[in-house]
């Protein structure tokens, strides 16, 4: 009997979905708006507190009873919720946890990066601390003002360091805070003073000015209301008459009678021109010590004598090797045959290191084919290099430029003296480095002079 192969069944496994602590969007405004009313909710009862915390007291002990009233703007609810936090908490400083709660709420309802929420917290918790044991020192006043956790901490700090000590390290989270959250220096401390003492003295200085003012009124004002005089008597007033009219006669009564008929002398004053004022600094100099003579330090100088060149005989011309020119010309020819390249002239151009090839095809040759054989006839020749100019501008015919194998030294114009000097009178070509307008005899120009003659 075959043996049944049981199926082997794989189990299924749910894969378990990992943890994420991500808030969705819909939890962020549902949990933000229940920050922010629950925070404006301990605002209230904080608040309400202070005035009815007494009145509460009795409330605090059985705070389910219904049959109690409570005058706490939220009821039961806000009296126990105010004495947890105030009095029995950090005191007035409590008000700082209520903002921030309500600031959180804001936070995550509208998606707030909460990089900046973290700072509030956490320097939100450290000033409600600091005043909640900073009035601790203040024990004579209202106990809500510091609770108990503040008075149990300040009263530590004292029972340890001492009133002065715990002064001090309040002094210095004091500085902290204004250093670090505030960015506040001596340099803002002494720029306030600065400031003050300018808004102190501008208050004095308008003071003064009002003053002077008040009193230029009152004096202005004296003047105005002269004392009225009564004459009585008609020879009073007969005197007032002539008094007024002697002092208050018209100008050309009194100053100008007596200069009438003269005329008045105008003086004419001459204005002195300004001397203009050199900006240049070098025209000032040359002004004042003349221009510079670069010939004055060599006066004694002698221009050499023509006498001092030395004469060289000029080039007599390119000297010819007919035979050389004969046996590239039969080369040229040969190997254009061999192509089937017919030839129906041809000229040579000889200058002092390049031979210049010119050449008048048959018709029906193309150029292209021509040129095409540059390497078969730098082989044929046994040059070193040609080129192919095809066709040469305005002749009609193709150049082919060939170096020269053997030259005279006096073919190279001002070099062949200097190669006469050296002994050097005939020089051979055995560089592949030939260049067209270029001279032998010239160091660096990739010609080289191996074999000589009589050296």
């Amino acid at each position: 009997m075959a043996i049944k192969k049981k199926k082997s069944t794989k189990s299924t496994r749910k894969k378990s979905k990992k943890l994420s602590f991500t808030l969705s969007q819909q939890t962020k405004v549902l949990l933000g708006s229940f920050l922010f009313l629950f925070g404006l909710a301990l605002v209230f009862s904080f608040i309400s507190y202070f005035f009815t915390g007494q009145a509460d007291q009795s409330i605090l002990g059985d705070p389910l009873n219904r049959d109690l009233e409570t005058q706490n703007w939220l009821s039961s609810f806000g009296a126990f919720l105010g004495n947890l936090f105030i009095y029995e908490g950090f005191g007035v400083s409590s008000l700082i946890f209520a903002f921030l709660l309500t600031i959180t709420g804001v936070y995550y309802f509208l998606d707030y990066r909460k990089k900046q929420l973290v700072k509030f917290w956490f320097w939100g918790m450290l000033v409600m601390i600091w005043i909640s044991v900073f009035f601790g020192f203040f024990t004579s006043i209202n106990p809500l003002f510091y609770g108990v956790i503040g008075f149990e901490i300040n009263d530590l700090l004292q029972d340890y360091l001492g009133f002065i000590g715990a002064m001090l390290v309040m002094a210095f989270l004091l500085i902290v805070y204004l250093v670090i959250r505030l960015k506040f220096t001596p340099d803002m401390l002494a720029f306030i003073f600065k400031r003050t003492k300018k808004d102190i003295a501008s208050d004095f200085s308008t003071e003064d000015l009002s003053t002077e003012t008040s009193s230029e009124a009152t004096i202005d004002n004296s003047l105005d209301t002269s004392p009225e005089i009564d004459l009585s008597d008609k020879e009073a007033e007969t005197n007032s008459e002539e008094i007024i009219t002697d002092t208050f006669k018209p100008l050309d009564e009194t100053n100008f009678e007596s200069e009438e008929g003269k005329e008045l002398a105008m003086e004419i004053e001459e204005v002195s021109e300004e001397e203009p004022v050199i900006k240049n600094i070098s025209e000032k100099l040359v002004s004042d010590f003349g221009e510079f003579d670069p010939k004055l330090e060599l006066s004694k100088y002698k221009f050499p004598n023509v006498e001092l060149l030395k004469e060289y005989a000029r080039n007599t011309g390119i000297t010819i090797n007919q035979e050389e020119l004969e046996e590239n010309k039969n080369r040229i020819v040969s190997t254009l045959n061999n192509y089937k390249i017919g030839i129906a002239s041809i000229k040579a151009t000889v200058g002092p290191t390049v031979t210049l090839y010119e050449i008048v095809p048959e018709a029906g040759i193309r150029i292209s084919k021509i040129k095409n054989l540059e390497d078969d006839i730098a082989l044929s020749l046994s040059a070193l290099g040609i080129r192919i100019i095809a066709p040469i501008p305005g002749r009609g015919t193709i150049g082919i430029k060939a170096p020269r194998i053997e030259m005279d030294a006096k073919d190279f114009g001002i070099g062949a003296q200097i190669l006469h000097d050296l002994g050097i009178h005939k020089i051979k070509l055995v560089s592949n480095r030939v260049k067209t307008k270029r001279r032998v005899g010239m160091i660096g120009y990739g010609l080289e002079i191996v074999e000589h003659v009589n050296f």
